[in-house]
């Protein structure tokens, strides 16, 4: 192809095309022979064959190939369409058009009320003008391809007759990956690495056991038949949001319970930063209240009864990293100040600093507790 041919830096890539040999043709379609232009002669239009036209000839049974679509005939009129073909072909489009089936698309409205009727002598489809060669194939475009509306086969003396009518059913909604509606222009070029995504089923190629050419799957019925063959997709393409910030949730946090999402990593960045705005206390103390606001984010306590078992969980899990940053003194002014108040009770201060002594080491005088001296000089 022209990408693999090997051209210098700098030139132009349709060089090579210039300096090769070029095939030029010219293909026209005629309905006569004019050997006048270019001296050759011009080649008859292709007919449609009967079952392509739609109008079947009686006594003639027509088979369609599964591998590449082509009608054969029978023996018994295999030489007789050839020759139809080649000598009389205008005439025998001219009888063909003549027995088309026609088509009456009904608008109902109400479930009953039939307000306007329209008749065509074709198998286009009055919507995208597509034309179809089997009254079948038309059926199953209506159905497939224009959702918004509900068609109904129905017998009709002149032909066929077709319902039409709105389906309620449709409400316009995008069928397709929804991760797509949320997903920011050129993400897909920003990706460092691997991502995960959401999985959806696309039917890309199905060739299922054809079934034969039946008009009944297209009638109303009162039951649902279980005949009728079940779709190629199960299941739904949803899009999960997270229970607090309503955002939607991305292909790679799907396996994290929303419901626990309480302090997501933004907000602990955000209530870091804010904290880190006060000027009119020290260091020690902002770093005892980043410590205890991301332990009442990350539980969820949200009442004063609760105050007290969070005291007890926070020294639990953060009594070592307290000694560490040496934040003895500023966590027992923090009980302090619940105490005065009123969220906890002396008991409980007096209960939870123990719990915090306990992992000082007194003998090894790693850490000093004060103590208050009880003689006086």
């Amino acid at each position: 192809s022209w990408e693999t041919l090997a051209y210098p830096q700098g030139g132009v890539p349709l060089e090579s095309f210039e300096k090769s040999p070029r095939v030029v043709f010219r293909l026209t379609w005629g309905g006569t022979e004019d050997p006048s232009e270019d001296g050759g002669a011009r080649l008859p239009r292709p007919v449609l064959s009967p079952v392509e036209m739609n109008v079947a000839e009686q006594g003639l049974k027509h088979v369609r190939s599964r591998r590449n679509g082509e009608l054969k005939a029978s023996e018994s009129h295999g030489a007789s369409s050839g020759a139809a073909a080649s000598g009389a072909a205008a005439p025998a489009v001219q009888q063909q058009t003549k027995g088309r089936t026609r088509v009456v698309y009904q608008f109902v409205y109400n479930q009953q009320t039939r307000q306007q009727t329209e008749a065509r002598g074709d198998l286009r489809c009055p919507w995208c003008l597509l034309q179809c060669r089997l009254l079948a194939a038309l059926l199953k475009h209506l159905k497939l391809c224009h959702g918004r509306f509900s068609f109904a086969y129905g017998p009709h003396p002149k032909g066929a007759r077709i319902d039409v009518s709105i389906n309620e059913c449709y409400d316009g909604s995008y069928a397709g990956n929804p991760q797509q509606l949320h997903t920011q222009t050129g993400y897909a070029f920003g990706r460092t690495g691997p991502a995960r995504r959401t999985p959806v089923t696309y039917v890309m190629a199905c060739r299922p056991k054809r079934a034969p050419l039946s008009l009944s799957e297209f009638m109303e019925q009162d039951e649902v038949d279980i005949d009728l063959p079940r779709p190629y997709i199960s299941g739904h393409n949803r899009l999960y949001y997270h229970t607090e910030t309503c955002l939607p949730i991305r292909p790679q946090e799907i396996d994290r319970d929303s419901e626990s999402e309480d302090d997501p990593d933004w907000l602990r960045i955000k209530t870091q930063l804010m904290i880190d705005e006060f000027t009119d206390v020290n260091e020690g103390e902002k770093e005892l209240m980043k410590m205890w606001n991301l332990h009442i984010m990350k539980h969820g306590f949200v009442g004063d009864c609760q105050i007290a078992l969070a005291c007890n969980l926070f020294v639990e899990q953060q009594g070592e990293v307290l000694m560490q940053r040496n934040l003895y003194r500023n966590f027992v002014l923090h009980m302090c100040n619940l105490l005065d108040f009123g969220l906890v009770s002396t008991s409980v201060v007096y209960t939870t600093v123990r719990r915090l002594q306990m992992f000082c080491d007194v003998k090894d005088r790693k850490l000093h507790i004060p103590r208050r001296s009880l003689l006086s000089t």
